[in-house]
C-alpha cells in the first residue's frame, strides 16, 4: 500500500498474527463489497487496534486478535456505507435534449399535431386514461381488460418518449 504506514506489530503478538489479520480483513472487505478498497479499510482496523493496545487493552485468548479485528471491521465497514460516495458524471449520463427545448407555444402545437397524426385515436384514449375509472372505461370502449390498457399505455410512453424526448410522468 503505497502512501499508508504499516501499523509497529505489538511485541506480544507475533508478527504472522498480525499478517493473518489482515489477508483476513481483506477478504471480510472483498466479500461484503464495501465501497473503499479492502487494503485500505484493513489499514483503518489495524491502526484502531493497534491505538486500543496502545491505551492499555488486553487481547487474550485464542484468536483474541482476529475476534476482535472481525467486531471492528464490522464498525468500519458500517462508517465506509454511511460516508458520502461521489462519483464524476460523465456525458453518458445526460441524455439527447427535449425537442421541444428552445420552441414557442406554436412550435410546440404543430409538434403535438404531428404526433397526433401518428397515433391512432384509440392511442390518444388510452393515453388520457389516468385515473383508474378512466382505464376501466377504455377497456370496456376498447374490449380488453384494464390490464391489457396499463401495458399498451406504457408501451405508447416509450413511443412517445422517442418521438419528442421528453419524460412523461
Amino acid at each position: 500500500m503505497a502512501g499508508i504506514p504499516q501499523p509497529a506489530p505489538q511485541s506480544n503478538i507475533p508478527e504472522e498474527d498480525w499478517s493473518h489479520l489482515r489477508s483476513a480483513l481483506i477478504r471480510y472487505f472483498s466479500h461484503h463489497l464495501a465501497p473503499d478498497p479492502p487494503d485500505d479499510l484493513a489499514q483503518i482496523v489495524m491502526t484502531r487496534i493497534l491505538g486500543k493496545l496502545a491505551d492499555g487493552m488486553a487481547l487474550t485468548g485464542d484468536d483474541a486478535l482476529t475476534k476482535y479485528g472481525y467486531t471492528v471491521a464490522h464498525f468500519v465497514l458500517q462508517e465506509s456505507w454511511k460516508k458520502r460516495h461521489t462519483e464524476e458524471l460523465t456525458d453518458k449520463c445526460f441524455g439527447p435534449p427535449p425537442q421541444t427545448q428552445g420552441l414557442n407555444s406554436g412550435e410546440v402545437a404543430r409538434l403535438v399535431e404531428q404526433i397526433h397524426e401518428q397515433m391512432s385515436s384509440h392511442d390518444i384514449d388510452v393515453l388520457r386514461a389516468e385515473e383508474t375509472e378512466d382505464q376501466a372505461k377504455v377497456a370496456e370502449d376498447q374490449h380488453t381488460t384494464v390490464k391489457n390498457i396499463r401495458v399498451k399505455r406504457t408501451r405508447l410512453k416509450k413511443r412517445l418518449q422517442k418521438l419528442i424526448g421528453l419524460r412523461m410522468r
